[in-house]
């Protein structure tokens, strides 16, 4: 795998998830490595930089910090671009459709341009975070890259996906899978002041068990999952490779694992 850079800036402008207001994001080409540039403070993309959230994935230093992350980085990683600076304008990166699919598109109206290969993650042994509820995440030592994730939901129910992920399958089967919350989760984010967006086509709402709007796939609630887990996991500045087991798992585990694997390099 080669490091590549975009041959030209793109920008990606929309509304904030989780707050509604007009946000505005640059990603540039680069000579090194992955940041974020907010109010001029530099934010390296690396697991050190992660601040805890219960709903998205944050990076941050310096009294800045950029917010939902995970659906940007992923369309970084299908996109095979690990050398950019993207230049953020909002309280958080802007959302289109709750999936990764229309950052991907924008990424490619910058071309690649190939630099130095890339570096490989080397495992020894599997490497497990876990926490309460039976939700863990493990990642073993095998050549590509294969995930089986369990995602289980009280309202949801549960949905299973075992595959082997390249970056030619996610464009298809990945990247078009929307976030999605709860009409009751939506309901305690408000009172809480945390989710400000009100229109429903920045996400899937789930009134009832029901989708507000058609599914992508049957099982489009777990492929999400899967999305937001590579977004959290290119933080980590090397290409990882193994067979991935996740049980129950979010953005705590993702970045657990990652700030692990990171400190190996």
């Amino acid at each position: 795998m080669q490091s590549a850079t975009l041959e030209r800036a793109v920008m990606i402008s929309g509304q904030g998830l989780f707050t509604g207001e007009p946000c505005r994001a640059e990603v540039r080409p680069a000579d090194c490595g992955l940041a974020f540039i907010k109010n001029g403070v530099r934010i390296p993309v690396h697991p050190d930089h992660y601040i805890e959230s219960p709903n998205c994935s944050i990076l941050g230093t310096e009294g800045e910090r950029v917010v939902q992350t995970e659906h940007l980085l992923c369309a970084l990683w299908a996109a095979g671009i690990d050398t950019a600076e993207i230049a953020v304008e909002g309280p958080e990166l802007p959302s289109q459709d709750g999936s990764a699919m229309p950052l991907y598109e924008k990424l490619l109206d910058g071309g690649r341009a190939l630099l130095n290969p890339r570096s490989a993650l080397q495992l020894d042994g599997p490497v497990v975070v876990s926490r309460e509820y039976q939700a863990s995440l493990e990642i073993a030592p095998a050549p590509g890259l294969c995930i089986a994730y369990s995602f289980q939901h009280p309202e949801l129910g549960r949905q299973d996906l075992v595959t082997v992920v390249t970056r030619l399958w996610a464009i298809d089967h990945l990247l078009p899978a929307r976030t999605f919350i709860t009409e009751r989760e939506a309901v305690a984010l408000r009172k809480a002041g945390v989710l400000k967006h009100k229109d429903e086509t920045a996400a899937l709402l789930i009134r009832q068990g029901r989708p507000s709007r058609p599914l992508r796939f049957a099982d489009e609630y777990v492929r999400h999952k899967l999305l937001d887990l590579l977004g959290d996991l290119y933080a980590v500045p090397a290409e990882i490779e193994g067979n991935i087991t996740a049980a129950r798992s979010g953005h705590e585990l993702n970045r657990a694992l990652a700030r692990q694997l990171a400190a190996m390099l």
